[in-house]
């Protein structure tokens, strides 16, 4: 059945051969410039202008984090309606994410679209993510599974980091406050014509934070430190107007020290308890438009997890726990009059190893399809959707979502 559906989409779209218009962000004609409105890509997962979508949505903008003068995205979101997060601690201890009520396995995370999570607990520590290189969030609120999978079943969040433009730039920065808390951020970036109609853009971030902490444990006197050390890159090659490729990577490892919990009293000081990580993504895009009315878009990712929990003093607080996951997107754009049409093939395997208790492997394959009508001059917009994945365990499932 997956295999049917897929074929006769993919013949209906490379038949078509109609017109198409596409909008730009801004033009220029006979001396006068219009600006389009703000443009949200994670709601149907094209671009469109935020006043067309049909869902709830929050876009956390450049100027937004910079105004809030924060090092992590915990600071960010905390403060956003309908989102809640709970940290077992000061910076850099466990933070999940609860949205509009779900869990925090009901919430897709993404980074550059590329979802993010651990496949052990099916959620993601956020609390070492740093937004030194964060162009804006789109906050997707509401059931978002016909796109994204039964996971997203609270909402999407979606990380968009920053492109580098223009002659090349440097940045170097240094700053230092109260708990021996002390940052360093090294960043380059820029663009240049490689040939006739080429562009490579490029952006490459450094970042080293240390802080001595807070304790944990209400009534504790050690101080619980937090170390992270992180490096991310964005290198895009335009060879046309038509046409795209783009290579993300992110890493970054930390080290926390942690207190014990006593049944009954709750977190207490632990001198030895400690959690270190190694976090790794890699991503790679293209995107090609090979009619004017046709657009494909392939997307490749792998991330990998290695996060060690080490206590001398007992024996119920070591582990280490090994996880990766393994993503291909293979997405179809068909724009008409009027009619966006989005179709796309996921494969996703998953795996998870605490040495000693689990080691498992998880495929899932899915289809996707999305289409949206406007009508009456764009007053009246109506957005469909529909998904279906065969899972290992799960087992096969159709999932469906409507908006006007």
């Amino acid at each position: 059945m997956l295999k049917s559906i897929f074929s006769s989409f993919l013949v209906l779209t490379l038949l078509s051969n109609l017109t198409f218009a596409q909008e730009t962000s801004a033009r220029k004609t006979h001396n006068v410039v219009e600006t389009l409105p703000e443009v949200v890509i994670t709601a149907t997962r094209v671009e469109e202008a935020l006043k067309d979508i049909t869902q709830g949505v929050t876009v956390i903008t450049k100027s937004d984090i910079e105004k809030k003068g924060v090092e992590f995205i915990t600071d960010i979101l905390r403060s956003q309606t309908d989102l809640g997060i709970v940290q077992n601690g000061g910076v850099g201890k466990n933070a999940t994410l609860f949205l509009r009520g779900g869990s925090p396995n009901q919430t897709v995370f993404m980074i550059d679209g590329v979802k993010v999570k651990s496949p052990a607990t099916g959620s993601l520590d956020i609390s070492g993510i740093i937004v030194d290189d964060i162009e804006r969030i789109e906050i997707i609120k509401g059931p978002q599974s016909t796109l994204y999978g039964s996971d997203a079943m609270a909402g999407v969040i979606n990380i968009i980091t920053k492109r580098g433009s223009g002659k090349p730039k440097l940045n170097i920065s240094a700053e230092g406050g109260s708990f021996s808390t002390f940052k360093t951020d090294f960043s380059i970036s820029g663009s240049k014509d490689i040939s006739a109609g080429s562009i490579l853009d490029y952006r490459f971030t450094a970042t080293y934070f240390d802080t001595d902490g807070i304790s944990a444990a209400k009534s504790g006197t050690e101080n619980d430190g937090y170390t992270n050390k992180s490096f991310s890159s964005k290198i895009g090659l335009t060879p046309s107007e038509r046409s795209r490729i783009e290579f993300n990577m992110r890493y970054y490892e930390d080290f926390s020290r942690l207190d014990g919990f006593q049944f009954g009293v709750g977190l207490v000081d632990d001198l030895n308890f400690f959690q270190r990580g190694k976090h790794f993504l890699i991503s790679t895009k293209g995107i090609f438009f090979l009619l004017d009315i046709y657009e494909q878009t392939l997307t490749s990712s792998n991330i990998s997890d290695n996060l060690t929990l080490e206590d001398p003093d007992t024996t119920s607080n070591n582990a280490a726990i090994d996880t990766m996951m393994q993503t291909i997107d293979w997405q179809h754009n068909l724009y008409l009059n009027g009619i966006t049409l989005t179709a796309g093939a996921e494969y996703r395997r998953e795996g998870a190893e605490d040495k000693g208790n689990l080691n498992k492997n998880i495929n899932n394959k899915g289809l996707y399809l999305n289409g949206k009508v406007k009508l009456f001059h764009d007053s009246l917009i109506f957005n469909a959707g529909m998904r279906y994945d065969e899972h290992d365990i799960a087992g096969s499932k159709a999932t469906f979502r409507t908006g006007v």
